[in-house]
């Protein structure tokens, strides 16, 4: 939504409650949260794939990572001009905090998509033998019991006894 020159915004009720610098401080939180987490999930991966140093990083993989660089650094440089726009009009103004808002947001899921790319984290998938060797002790006390109960039960079936 963009704001009229009287300094509302267009398609809200004239009687929402929520007072223009109100709703402008709201709009930069959640651009400066949405940077935040893009530029911690980076770092993050960053981390990662350093963490590993024999492991190889694929293409696509490397470009989603410098696609929410240069999301991030776009989004950075229209804040950064916003400053220098004291002399601008109203939908200048907000013409920019929208590209920037934008830009933010998709540096912002280029950060995820990066960070959950399967080609950057394959080394943390183990392989079936590791899930098995892991979990079985968790689930062999409660199959033993079920395994023992369809035995005898297969067994009665087969010499004719009559099952509860």
């Amino acid at each position: 939504p963009a704001r009229t020159p009287g300094g509302r915004w267009e398609g809200a009720p004239p009687m929402s409650g929520i007072a223009l610098f109100e709703a402008d401080a709201i709009a930069l939180h959640k651009r400066v949260v949405e940077y935040e987490h893009a530029r911690r999930t980076l770092d993050d991966v960053r981390e990662l794939v350093a963490g590993f140093p024999g492991s190889a990083v694929s293409d696509s993989a490397a470009a989603t990572l410098k696609d929410a660089e240069a999301w991030l650094e776009a989004g950075t440089q229209v804040l950064l001009r916003l400053e220098d726009l004291e002399k601008a009009t109203l939908s200048e103004v907000a013409q920019a905090e929208r590209r920037a808002s934008l830009y933010v947001s998709l540096g912002h899921l280029q950060s995820m998509a990066a960070s959950f790319h399967p080609d950057a984290i394959s080394d943390l998938y183990k392989p079936l033998e590791h899930k098995v060797a892991v979990l079985l002790p968790y689930f062999f006390p409660t199959l033993l019991p079920i395994a023992v109960s369809v035995a005898k039960a297969m067994s009665r079936k087969r010499k004719g006894e009559k099952q509860l």
